[in-house]
């Protein structure tokens, strides 16, 4: 697959804020959970990841090739599955590559292959795929995300529901 450069990258998360909105609050939501805060979950790494969230989220964008939508039904997801448990600085990253890869696969209907999203994250792929199962069975696969839900998900995201 190709990828965008890292010119576009940044172009494609000054024109689209919901990129940023995310970034800044699923920072906003480790930050504020304490250590050993919450309850070991499937999305649990074994330690911080290395890279930062803005980072990873570069990352994925650069390299995922998805629409600009997919960054709004994704923090439509992370809102939801934030209402059930917290983000925390070991689950952030799996947490968002779950919603990512869900999103992608519902908005664009891309035949990407988890092998590929495994690569992108740096994870092994049974990690990849046991998360994606994990993130839709925590979510009850409520994956339908209307017009106006995604839209504003711009304005109104908030990922320190649970703790």
């Amino acid at each position: 697959a190709s990828t965008r450069s890292l010119d576009e990258v940044a172009e494609n998360a000054s024109f689209h804020p919901v990129l940023r909105t995310i970034i800044k609050h699923a920072t906003a939501a480790c930050d504020g959970a304490g250590e050993g805060a919450a309850r070991r979950s499937a999305f649990d790494g074994a330690w911080k990841a290395d890279i930062s969230v803005n980072d990873f989220m570069v990352r994925l964008c650069k390299y995922a090739l998805c629409s600009p939508g997919v960054f709004q039904v994704m923090a439509v997801y992370v809102g939801r599955l934030t209402q059930r448990m917290a983000l925390t600085w070991i689950n952030v990253h799996r947490v968002l590559l779950a919603a990512f890869v869900a999103a992608a696969k519902y908005q664009d209907d891309q035949r990407i292959s988890l092998d590929y999203y495994a690569e992108i994250a740096g994870l092994p792929l049974e990690d990849v795929v046991r998360i994606e199962s994990h993130f839709l069975t925590v979510v009850e696969w409520d994956l339908y995300v209307g017009a106006a839900e995604a839209e504003a998900a711009v304005d109104a995201v908030d990922f320190t529901g649970a703790s």
